[in-house]
């Protein structure tokens, strides 16, 4: 099963509702891939053609949107004398959006015959709490997610958010649980940064050197309504790592739907 599969359905139930042929939206948005930078995407807006450039791992420019709820974007070659559009997604955008600022994140997966799926969050309607952190597990495998004073289980593919409380210093803890030839290991610990009032997204992917351990990046988003916004940071992985057992405690057990009976030496 694809990793990536339920963010699709994430992405299908926000974007979910009926409109009228005739209807008319209108919202800004901006795009986050972590993989690679994008500059090939296009897509039509009062019949005039845009381009979008999309950074590697840090949140594009703010880009407008009028038109039908049914968004397409495409790439252009040139065959000839001839330019063909090759539609690379179409994104129903529900009429309740009207007026908001969305954000689209992108998965590349070159094997599927849709090889950009896109995941979308309305800043407006989600994102309103200050301090908000977003989970986005890439790892093969459920985790248990200790951010700050928040714990929650998180499984393969899913997408989780919640409000933190930050230190003097802006910090909060980050410690991540998953399993390991069947028992609770602490794959991932670390301090983590988070400038007021902004929303940080955290990347988790199994490490390809060590499938023991997590790799987590940090993507930052600064609301580009608040007064002094500054522009989003790019992705920075950690460079506190940790693998060890861990005895889980009940209440742990229950969030990571583990067993009783899982628990291991320290």
């Amino acid at each position: 099963m694809k990793v990536f599969c339920s963010l699709i359905v994430v992405f299908t139930l926000f974007l979910g509702e009926a409109y009228g042929k005739e209807e008319q939206i209108s919202f800004r948005f901006q795009l986050l891939c972590l993989e690679r930078t994008l500059d090939e995407l296009k897509y039509t807006a009062s019949g005039e053609v845009i381009n979008v450039e999309v950074p590697k791992a840090s949140f594009s420019k703010i880009y407008q949107y009028t038109g039908n709820p049914k968004m397409d974007f495409f790439v252009e070659r040139l065959e000839g004398d001839q330019t063909r559009r090759i539609l690379v997604q179409t994104l129903n955008i529900p009429v309740s959006a009207n007026g908001d600022t969305l954000l689209f994140l992108i998965d590349v997966n070159v094997e599927n015959k849709k090889p950009l799926e896109f995941t979308a969050f309305s800043k407006d309607k989600q994102l309103q709490q200050p301090n908000t952190l977003v989970v986005i597990n890439k790892a093969e495998q459920p985790l248990m997610v200790k951010a700050g004073d928040k714990e929650f289980g998180l499984p393969s593919g899913e997408i989780d958010m919640t409000p933190i409380e930050l230190n003097s210093r802006n910090q909060f803890p980050l410690t991540i649980h998953k399993l390991f030839d069947d028992e609770p290991i602490k794959a991932y610990s670390s301090m983590l940064r988070l400038n007021p009032d902004n929303t940080v997204f955290l990347f988790v992917q199994t490490d390809e050197r060590d499938d023991r351990l997590l790799k987590v990046y940090s993507v930052s988003y600064r609301d580009p309504d608040a007064s002094g916004s500054k522009a989003s940071k790019s992705a920075e992985p950690s460079k506190q790592r940790t693998v060890t057992k861990q005895t889980l405690s009940d209440r742990e057990k229950s969030i990571y739907n583990l067993e009783q009976g899982a628990d291991s030496d320290p």
